[in-house]
């Protein structure tokens, strides 16, 4: 499931380069009770202090897609510290070019996988372990109904400095 995750992201690779890490006011300490549930990934945050061609390409093409309703990635955190990863093969998008809106047709791809892990949290520090045994460490804050991660996380090579946006079903 990693290497899809971070498949994905690099397919989208376009897109980030670098990111804000400023997760504004209001976030709350996570916690257990509040990160159990259904997160599906509905954005990425640019400063635009680094904002480029490529990274807004990349913002343009989750927007469009999240906009036709099309979940890339969702994680379902259970209370008994299990986790199951939900995401759509990045293979599988298609771009075609048209003469409206944004200049592109941008198919949700097709294809989807899911792949079960484990999770604990302490402090802001969400620890997933995989099934092979992996670990990632990412920090997160929530707000709300909204969940942010280090895009780090999803593309360590693509997606420094910026942030994954999640919001709870």
């Amino acid at each position: 499931m990693k290497r899809y995750v971070l498949g994905l992201f690099t397919a989208l690779a376009l897109l980030f380069s670098c990111s804000s890490d400023d997760n504004g006011g209001g976030n709350e300490t996570p916690t257990d009770e509040k990160l159990v549930g259904t997160w599906d990934f509905t954005r990425v945050e640019i400063d635009d202090a680094f904002s480029n061609d490529d990274l807004d390409f990349a913002k343009e093409i989750v927007d469009a897609l999240v906009a036709d309703g099309c979940i890339l990635l969702t994680l379902v955190f259970s209370a008994d510290g299990t986790l199951e990863i939900q995401e759509r093969d990045y293979e599988d998008i298609e771009i075609a070019v048209n003469s409206g809106g944004t200049g592109l047709d941008i198919g949700c791809p097709t294809t989807q996988f899911t792949e079960t892990a484990s999770w604990r949290l302490s402090g802001d520090r969400l620890t997933v372990t995989f099934s092979d045994d992996t670990e990632e460490v990412v920090t997160i804050s929530i707000s709300g109904d909204e969940l942010t991660a280090d895009a780090e996380f999803v593309d360590e090579d693509n997606l420094q400095n910026a942030d994954a946006i999640f919001t709870k079903r």
